[in-house]
Protein backbone atom coordinates (compact mmCIF):
# COMPACT_ATOMS: atom_id res chain seq x y z
CA UNK A 1 0.00 0.00 0.00
CA UNK A 2 1.36 3.45 -0.89
CA UNK A 3 2.08 5.89 1.92
CA UNK A 4 -0.52 8.55 2.58
CA UNK A 5 2.20 10.87 3.91
CA UNK A 6 5.92 10.80 3.23
CA UNK A 7 8.33 13.28 4.82
CA UNK A 8 11.97 13.25 3.72
CA UNK A 9 14.89 15.29 5.02
CA UNK A 10 12.76 18.04 6.56
CA UNK A 11 14.69 20.91 8.13
CA UNK A 12 13.63 24.06 9.96
CA UNK A 13 15.68 26.64 11.84
CA UNK A 14 14.64 29.69 13.86
CA UNK A 15 16.56 32.82 14.74
CA UNK A 16 16.24 34.05 18.33
CA UNK A 17 18.29 37.13 19.00
CA UNK A 18 21.78 36.10 17.88
CA UNK A 19 21.10 32.37 18.28
CA UNK A 20 20.12 29.92 15.53
CA UNK A 21 17.96 27.03 16.72
CA UNK A 22 17.59 23.90 14.61
CA UNK A 23 14.01 22.80 15.26
CA UNK A 24 14.07 20.01 12.63
CA UNK A 25 17.20 18.22 11.48
CA UNK A 26 16.58 16.11 8.37
CA UNK A 27 13.40 14.43 9.59
CA UNK A 28 12.01 11.38 7.76
CA UNK A 29 8.52 10.05 8.50
CA UNK A 30 5.84 7.97 6.79
CA UNK A 31 2.17 7.36 7.54
CA UNK A 32 -0.10 4.81 5.88
CA UNK A 33 -3.78 5.35 5.03
CA UNK A 34 -5.97 4.71 8.07
CA UNK A 35 -3.01 4.44 10.45
CA UNK A 36 -2.45 6.18 13.76
CA UNK A 37 1.17 7.20 14.30
CA UNK A 38 2.19 8.75 17.62
CA UNK A 39 4.93 11.37 17.41
CA UNK A 40 6.31 11.70 20.93
CA UNK A 41 8.94 13.85 22.57
CA UNK A 42 9.56 16.28 25.38
CA UNK A 43 8.80 19.98 25.17
CA UNK A 44 11.12 21.60 22.64
CA UNK A 45 11.85 18.34 20.82
CA UNK A 46 10.45 19.59 17.50
CA UNK A 47 7.25 17.58 17.41
CA UNK A 48 4.88 20.55 17.13
CA UNK A 49 7.10 22.22 14.53
CA UNK A 50 6.96 19.04 12.46
CA UNK A 51 3.18 18.79 12.76
CA UNK A 52 2.68 22.39 11.72
CA UNK A 53 5.07 22.02 8.79
CA UNK A 54 3.09 18.99 7.59
CA UNK A 55 -0.12 21.02 7.88
CA UNK A 56 1.55 23.87 5.94
CA UNK A 57 1.10 26.31 8.81
CA UNK A 58 4.83 27.00 8.75
CA UNK A 59 7.26 26.59 5.87
CA UNK A 60 10.27 24.28 6.31
CA UNK A 61 13.71 25.38 5.13
CA UNK A 62 14.39 22.19 3.21
CA UNK A 63 13.27 18.65 2.51
CA UNK A 64 10.16 17.19 0.90
CA UNK A 65 6.59 16.33 1.93
CA UNK A 66 4.40 14.16 -0.27
CA UNK A 67 0.72 13.84 0.64
CA UNK A 68 -1.61 11.53 -1.28
CA UNK A 69 1.19 11.13 -3.82
CA UNK A 70 1.59 14.87 -4.48
CA UNK A 71 4.29 17.40 -3.64
CA UNK A 72 2.74 19.26 -0.73
CA UNK A 73 5.39 21.98 -0.53
CA UNK A 74 4.93 22.91 -4.19
CA UNK A 75 1.24 23.70 -3.72
CA UNK A 76 0.11 27.31 -3.80
CA UNK A 77 -3.12 29.26 -4.04
CA UNK A 78 -6.19 27.34 -5.13
CA UNK A 79 -4.38 23.99 -5.14
CA UNK A 80 -3.23 24.48 -1.54
CA UNK A 81 -6.71 25.54 -0.40
CA UNK A 82 -8.20 22.43 -2.00
CA UNK A 83 -5.61 20.24 -0.29
CA UNK A 84 -6.58 21.63 3.12
CA UNK A 85 -9.89 19.82 2.82
CA UNK A 86 -7.93 16.55 2.89
CA UNK A 87 -5.44 17.45 5.65
CA UNK A 88 -6.80 18.98 8.84
CA UNK A 89 -5.30 19.85 12.24
CA UNK A 90 -6.76 19.86 15.75
CA UNK A 91 -4.88 21.93 18.33
CA UNK A 92 -4.37 21.45 22.05
CA UNK A 93 -6.54 24.49 22.74
CA UNK A 94 -9.10 25.27 20.02
CA UNK A 95 -9.19 28.93 21.06
CA UNK A 96 -5.78 29.18 19.35
CA UNK A 97 -7.50 28.54 16.03
CA UNK A 98 -10.98 29.95 16.62
CA UNK A 99 -12.29 33.41 17.22
CA UNK A 100 -13.54 32.88 20.80
CA UNK A 101 -16.52 35.16 20.16
CA UNK A 102 -17.57 33.28 17.03
CA UNK A 103 -20.53 30.95 17.38
CA UNK A 104 -20.14 27.20 17.21
CA UNK A 105 -22.26 27.34 14.06
CA UNK A 106 -19.81 29.67 12.33
CA UNK A 107 -16.76 27.65 13.38
CA UNK A 108 -18.15 24.47 11.85
CA UNK A 109 -19.83 26.12 8.88
CA UNK A 110 -16.69 27.94 7.69
CA UNK A 111 -14.92 24.93 6.14
CA UNK A 112 -18.19 23.72 4.59
CA UNK A 113 -18.60 27.13 2.98
CA UNK A 114 -14.96 27.57 1.90
CA UNK A 115 -14.84 24.15 0.27
CA UNK A 116 -18.39 24.45 -1.10
CA UNK A 117 -19.61 21.32 0.64
CA UNK A 118 -22.96 22.82 1.67
CA UNK A 119 -25.07 25.70 0.41
CA UNK A 120 -26.71 28.32 2.61
CA UNK A 121 -30.00 26.43 2.81
CA UNK A 122 -28.27 23.14 3.65
CA UNK A 123 -25.86 24.59 6.19
CA UNK A 124 -27.96 24.38 9.39
CA UNK A 125 -28.69 20.70 8.84
CA UNK A 126 -25.07 19.95 7.90
CA UNK A 127 -23.77 21.66 11.06
CA UNK A 128 -26.34 19.85 13.20
CA UNK A 129 -25.31 16.48 11.78
CA UNK A 130 -21.65 17.16 12.58
CA UNK A 131 -22.47 18.23 16.14
CA UNK A 132 -24.47 15.06 16.70
CA UNK A 133 -21.63 13.00 15.18
CA UNK A 134 -19.23 14.24 17.85
CA UNK A 135 -21.74 13.79 20.67
CA UNK A 136 -23.03 17.36 21.06
CA UNK A 137 -26.54 18.76 20.97
CA UNK A 138 -27.44 20.75 17.82
CA UNK A 139 -28.65 23.59 20.07
CA UNK A 140 -25.02 24.23 20.98
CA UNK A 141 -24.58 25.82 17.52
CA UNK A 142 -26.00 29.10 18.83
CA UNK A 143 -23.45 29.41 21.65
CA UNK A 144 -20.22 31.39 21.43
CA UNK A 145 -17.05 29.29 21.53
CA UNK A 146 -15.83 31.00 24.72
CA UNK A 147 -19.08 30.06 26.50
CA UNK A 148 -18.67 26.29 26.24
CA UNK A 149 -16.44 23.90 28.18
CA UNK A 150 -12.99 22.73 27.14
CA UNK A 151 -14.27 19.26 26.30
CA UNK A 152 -17.07 20.71 24.21
CA UNK A 153 -14.63 22.99 22.39
CA UNK A 154 -12.41 20.04 21.52
CA UNK A 155 -15.41 18.17 20.13
CA UNK A 156 -16.32 21.25 18.08
CA UNK A 157 -12.73 21.30 16.80
CA UNK A 158 -13.04 17.66 15.78
CA UNK A 159 -16.40 18.34 14.11
CA UNK A 160 -14.78 21.14 12.13
CA UNK A 161 -11.86 18.88 11.19
CA UNK A 162 -14.03 16.03 9.90
CA UNK A 163 -16.43 18.37 8.06
CA UNK A 164 -14.29 18.24 4.91
CA UNK A 165 -13.87 14.43 5.03
CA UNK A 166 -10.07 14.50 5.35
CA UNK A 167 -7.78 11.53 4.85
CA UNK A 168 -5.37 12.80 7.56
CA UNK A 169 -5.85 14.75 10.78
CA UNK A 170 -2.86 16.07 12.70
CA UNK A 171 -3.78 15.95 16.40
CA UNK A 172 -1.46 18.36 18.22
CA UNK A 173 -1.68 17.49 21.95
CA UNK A 174 -5.49 17.26 21.66
CA UNK A 175 -6.02 15.90 25.19
CA UNK A 176 -3.49 17.66 27.39
CA UNK A 177 -5.80 20.59 28.25
CA UNK A 178 -8.66 18.26 29.26
CA UNK A 179 -9.38 16.48 32.51
CA UNK A 180 -9.04 12.71 32.73
CA UNK A 181 -12.76 11.92 32.50
CA UNK A 182 -13.09 13.89 29.25
CA UNK A 183 -9.94 12.40 27.69
CA UNK A 184 -11.38 8.91 27.56
CA UNK A 185 -14.51 10.09 25.79
CA UNK A 186 -12.51 12.05 23.21
CA UNK A 187 -10.30 9.00 22.53
CA UNK A 188 -13.39 6.85 22.05
CA UNK A 189 -14.80 9.45 19.65
CA UNK A 190 -11.58 9.47 17.60
CA UNK A 191 -11.62 5.68 17.48
CA UNK A 192 -15.23 5.65 16.24
CA UNK A 193 -14.51 8.26 13.57
CA UNK A 194 -11.51 6.33 12.28
CA UNK A 195 -13.47 3.08 12.12
CA UNK A 196 -16.25 4.85 10.23
CA UNK A 197 -14.20 6.93 7.78
CA UNK A 198 -10.73 5.38 7.55
CA UNK A 199 -9.06 8.69 8.45
CA UNK A 200 -5.40 8.55 9.49
CA UNK A 201 -4.10 10.33 12.58
CA UNK A 202 -0.71 11.85 13.32
CA UNK A 203 -0.94 12.14 17.10
CA UNK A 204 1.57 14.60 18.57
CA UNK A 205 2.00 14.10 22.30
CA UNK A 206 4.42 14.06 25.19
CA UNK A 207 2.14 11.56 27.00
CA UNK A 208 3.23 7.97 26.44
CA UNK A 209 0.08 6.74 28.17
CA UNK A 210 -2.03 8.30 25.40
CA UNK A 211 0.35 7.03 22.71
CA UNK A 212 0.22 3.54 24.20
CA UNK A 213 -3.57 3.62 24.26
CA UNK A 214 -4.17 4.65 20.66
CA UNK A 215 -1.22 4.21 18.30
CA UNK A 216 -0.02 1.07 16.57
CA UNK A 217 3.31 2.72 15.76
CA UNK A 218 5.40 5.32 17.53
CA UNK A 219 8.13 7.76 16.45
CA UNK A 220 10.34 9.45 19.03
CA UNK A 221 11.77 12.90 18.23
CA UNK A 222 14.51 14.59 20.25
CA UNK A 223 16.44 17.75 19.46
CA UNK A 224 14.76 17.99 16.07
CA UNK A 225 15.81 14.48 14.97
CA UNK A 226 13.96 11.18 14.84
CA UNK A 227 15.83 8.92 17.26
CA UNK A 228 13.58 5.85 17.36
CA UNK A 229 10.62 4.35 15.51
CA UNK A 230 8.71 1.10 15.63
CA UNK A 231 5.59 -0.74 16.85
CA UNK A 232 4.37 1.00 19.99
CA UNK A 233 4.45 -2.07 22.23
CA UNK A 234 8.03 -2.88 21.12
CA UNK A 235 9.41 0.63 21.64
CA UNK A 236 7.74 1.04 25.03
CA UNK A 237 8.79 -2.41 26.25
CA UNK A 238 12.44 -2.04 25.17
CA UNK A 239 13.34 1.55 24.25
CA UNK A 240 16.69 1.85 22.48
CA UNK A 241 17.27 5.62 22.43
CA UNK A 242 18.10 7.74 25.46
CA UNK A 243 15.11 9.99 24.71
CA UNK A 244 12.67 7.07 24.61
CA UNK A 245 14.14 5.61 27.80
CA UNK A 246 13.62 8.94 29.57
CA UNK A 247 10.01 9.13 28.44
CA UNK A 248 9.27 5.54 29.46
CA UNK A 249 10.99 5.97 32.83
CA UNK A 250 8.65 8.88 33.57
CA UNK A 251 5.64 6.54 33.26
CA UNK A 252 6.80 3.30 34.90
CA UNK A 253 3.40 1.59 34.70
CA UNK A 254 3.82 1.39 30.92
CA UNK A 255 6.25 -1.48 31.49
CA UNK A 256 3.39 -3.67 32.71
CA UNK A 257 1.17 -3.12 29.67
CA UNK A 258 1.82 -5.46 26.76
CA UNK A 259 -0.85 -4.60 24.20
CA UNK A 260 -1.89 -1.06 23.30
CA UNK A 261 -5.51 -0.39 22.51
CA UNK A 262 -6.20 0.44 18.88
CA UNK A 263 -6.89 3.54 16.93
CA UNK A 264 -5.56 2.46 13.57
CA UNK A 265 -2.19 0.84 12.99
Amino acid sequence: MSDLLEVRGLTKTYRRSRETIAALRGVDLTLAPGETLALVGNSGSGKTTLGRAIARLIEPDGGAIRFEGRDLLAMRGRELRAMRARLQIVFQEPLEAFNPRATVFRVIADPLRVHRLAGRAEMPEAVSRLLVRVGLEPALAARAVHEISGGQRQRVAIARAIATRPSLIVLDEPLSALDVSVRGRILALLDDLQAETGVAYLLITHDLGVANAVAGRITVIDGGSIVEEGPTKVVLADPQSAAARRLVAAVPRLHRRTEPARIGG
